[in-house]
């Protein structure tokens, strides 16, 4: 098959490329040469295409490039440069002085002209012009602050820093002088040991002023350990068991020894050895010294015994043994894995040494711990101060504007196409606030924001714009305050108390008080007891680091004013419950001389208090369903909070569509409560097979629906007045097979021998508001009846049966509950 390129008749001209002095073309197809049909372009690639047919079109006009503007001369004190900015112009040829503005792409194939030219002016007057301050260099104690100062003339146009006075640049302040928080020592532990080197455990806290600092606002560098050595002295100290023993010798120079044994500190009371294996035992032996030895001759007569020398016996000085000596040097030098061991010498009574006199294998193996402190480590510093500007290469200073986002300003009617402006639109319908969804509350446990953007729009072109061109419409709010308690405990705050001075500053203090906080955010108004405000952070207490300051620094007037504000007392809130209540309070402007009220403008505006505050801003809660639902008007089967004997409690709602709604404790999914009469009997009632365990293929007989049964319940009955489970409500229940058996029952006709009940029972409130009260009991009824009941805090449980037994509440009690 063959291919080529074809151009017919038919085919029209390609859209003119230009609006003025443009070209049209026409394009020929590729065809099957053999079909005439046309084909892809692919197939023709390698084809000469040069029958495409090209003509002149829009030659009525011709486009140019016109200035349009110049920029002031930068800088704009001596020599600097400008900028040209151009419109595209469609110049009609026929019409001689006619043009009109285009969008600048339709030039660009004329290439683009000089964008700046050079320029001279005049230097007037001129000023040093400010970067916005550094951060400053410490949060406390004094740090610095630097900025970057340019010269610049009457137009803030920058030029060299010599036409500035030097003398009144100002780059450097002090800035946070502050005092800062310090480490401070709050609690110790005791000793771990009483003797032989122990620890104690420091707690120390961030503080200043009193208050509680997050530890990050201390110098974490500077923290002092959290331990400390204690009690380092030996549990015991070698103590001379007698006095010496008597010379070794009766003649010449000998030894004499003593014993020594590890006592108590304080008293004479041995100790194992191993309780002074740190301490080196002192010395057990001294010399001693007797009259010269006097030398006898072989040939003196043996009997002349008086001027003899009485040998000691040989034995003495043929037993050796393991002597301690001194410590090995330590293996480390600090850490906590030093060791050091104790040297031993082989030794008789003698003093005499020779290590192949002791059985090595029974040389002691003693080591002891040493230099047992934290190692010194590597601390950083504050980083070095910024040299001048003077000492690097000018030439590769980043820049410090960047370019950001723009769109074309309404008010340049000549170069700019009706799309971005139309002079018969007004701004005032023209541009409004856009405004953005609300961002989550900034505290997930208390009191924090709400935020939102708010930008000005211009609709026409739907682009984000200035705020100053919608200052003709209120700015809507962009921040909002917000609560959220998704937290087991929160801190609660009080009302501020008077100022505690009449002029000059003073303080006020307020309560703040940990506070449970139950499902859905609702907060118990009963305030924790403060058992653990002094612990950083507790599983049953709120968190100290996140605790509201309970004094402030306040001021009423100025020492000296004639005339001040007197806040009169609050009126009673508006409201007893909910986001609505409000109090209000009068506060006159009065002279202080005569007490006679004058004119608000006479009185300092910025020191005036508050006149309105919110108040009792507890969630409402109802007492019982019925309440709820004619105060609400819901009809709504569910779970509610609603209050029980003034505490929250979370029960749900039923019949809300009648004049008496029921309550009822939802039970947690997971949890078992059932209730059972178990359905077989022994063949031999007196056996109790397999131990009393459960055994469904025995030698049994089946027990009819009407003699047993077993009920789930995941929902029970509960009278609101008294607290008590109303546990034959099968509302929400289930039949697992017989008759209904009620909550908390159990039994069986299974055996008459003891310990052999089959029937069982669970109730596990877990999850729930509530508890079984303590003096909840269960009654044993029937023939031989007999039961086992086991009980936790939330959890009770019973295996129950007899010939024929069952377990029941104690009708005087029965299942009696009380909140947690």
């Amino acid at each position: 098959m063959s291919y080529g390129w074809q151009l017919t008749q038919n085919q029209v001209w390609t859209k003119c490329d230009s609006i003025c002095e443009g070209k049209q073309y026409r394009i020929p197809i590729c065809i099957d040469l053999t079909t005439q049909a046309e084909v892809p372009k692919t197939f023709c690639d390698n084809m000469d295409d040069s029958q495409i047919q090209t003509k002149e079109c829009n030659t009525h006009c011709q486009l140019s490039w016109n200035i349009a503007s110049k920029s002031a001369c930068s800088p704009q004190c001596g020599k600097g440069i400008r900028h040209i900015y151009y419109n595209c112009m469609k110049i009609y040829k026929k019409k001689s002085g006619y043009s009109e503005s285009v969008n600048d792409r339709h030039c660009t194939k004329l290439g683009s002209p000089p964008a700046m030219e050079n320029c001279n002016t005049i230097c007037n007057s001129t000023r040093w012009h400010y970067s916005q301050w550094s951060e400053c260099s410490k949060t406390c104690g004094g740090g610095l602050q630097k900025r970057t100062a340019k010269c610049v003339d009457d137009r803030y146009t920058p030029i060299d820093d010599s036409y500035c006075n030097n003398s009144e640049k100002i780059i450097e302040q002090i800035c946070n002088t502050e005092n800062c928080p310090v480490w401070t020592l709050a609690d110790k532990s005791p000793c771990s040991a009483p003797c032989g080197g122990g620890y104690k455990n420091l707690t120390y806290y961030c503080v200043l002023d009193g208050r509680i600092h997050d530890n990050h606002d201390c110098d974490l560098s500077m923290r002092p350990p959290d331990t400390e050595r204690c009690n380092e002295q030996a549990c015991g100290r070698w103590a001379p068991l007698n006095d010496y023993h008597s010379c070794s010798v009766t003649c010449g120079e000998g030894i004499e020894r003593r014993q020594f044994v590890c006592m108590k500190f304080d008293s004479t009371e041995r100790l194992n050895e191993d309780y002074c294996r740190e301490l080196v035992i002192p010395t057990e032996t001294r010399p001693c010294y007797r009259p010269k030895c006097e030398i006898i001759s072989l040939y003196k007569r043996r009997n002349s015994v008086t001027n003899a020398i009485i040998p000691e016996p040989f034995h003495m000085y043929n037993t050796y043994k393991w002597v301690p000596d001194n410590w090995s040097p330590c293996s480390e030098t600090c850490g906590e894995s030093g060791r050091r061991k104790q040297q031993f010498r082989c030794l008789n009574d003698a003093g005499h040494e020779n290590y192949h006199m002791c059985e090595r294998s029974l040389k002691p193996n003693i080591f002891a711990a040493c230099n047992q402190f934290a190692c010194p480590r590597w601390v950083t510093g504050d980083w070095s101060k910024a040299v001048e500007d003077s000492h690097c290469d000018s030439s590769k200073k980043p820049e410090h504007l960047t370019k950001c986002r723009l769109s074309e300003c309404p008010y340049i009617t000549n170069s700019v196409s009706r799309r971005y402006f139309d002079s018969s639109e007004k701004g005032e319908k023209r541009y409004r606030w856009k405004i953005g969804p609300w961002k989550p509350c900034s505290n997930k446990c208390g009191k924090g924001n709400r935020r939102r953007h708010i930008e000005c729009e211009d609709s026409l072109n739907e682009i984000t714009v200035v705020d100053t061109l919608c200052r003709h419409l209120k700015k809507p709010r962009a921040t909002r305050p917000c609560e959220r308690y998704s937290c087991k405990f929160a801190w609660i705050e009080g009302y501020w108390s008077a100022c505690s001075a009449s002029c000059g500053t003073g303080v006020k203090k307020r309560n703040v008080t940990c506070h449970r906080v139950y499902k859905g955010g609702i907060i118990d108004p009963i305030p924790l007891p403060d058992l653990y405000q002094n612990k950083i952070h507790h599983q049953n207490y709120c968190s100290v680091y996140n605790k509201p300051p309970v004094t402030a620094k306040c001021i009423l007037a100025q020492c000296g004013d004639q005339y001040i504000w007197r806040p009169g007392p609050w009126k009673q809130c508006s409201h007893t419950c909910g986001r609505r209540g409000r109090q209000v309070r009068a506060i006159p402007c009065v002279n202080v001389w005569t007490h006679q009220r004058v004119p608000r403008s006479y009185c300092r505006a910025n020191l005036k208090p508050p006149r309105k505050r919110k108040c009792n801003q507890w969630r409402c809660l109802y007492k019982s369903c019925k309440e709820l639902k004619h105060a609400t008007g819901t009809k709504e089967n569910k779970d509610y909070v609603i209050s029980v004997l003034g505490r929250p409690v979370s029960i749900h709602c039923y019949k809300m569509d009648t004049p008496e709604p029921l309550e009822y404790i939802s039970l947690h999914p997971d949890s078992m409560n059932f209730a059972e009469l178990y359905d077989k009997r022994l063949t031999d009632v007196r056996s109790c097979p397999n131990g009393g365990q459960r055994d469904d293929t025995c030698q049994c007989d089946n027990l009819g629906p009407e003699r047993s049964g077993a009920t789930k319940f995941w929902k029970v009955r509960l009278n609101i007045t008294s607290l008590r489970i109303i546990g034959d409500d099968f509302t929400f229940s289930r039949q697992l097979r017989g008759r209904r058996v009620p909550y908390g029952t159990a039994g069986d006709c299974y055996s008459s021998a003891t310990n052999c009940a089959q029937g069982r029972f669970e109730i596990d409130l877990t999850h729930t508001s509530f508890r079984l009260v303590s003096s909840v009991r269960w009654e044993k009824v029937g023939p031989h009846a007999s039961a086992e009941i086991r009980r936790s805090d939330t959890t009770a449980s019973g295996k129950c049966g007899g010939y024929c037994g069952q377990c029941v509440p104690d009708p005087s009690i029965g299942l009696a509950v009380e909140i947690t």
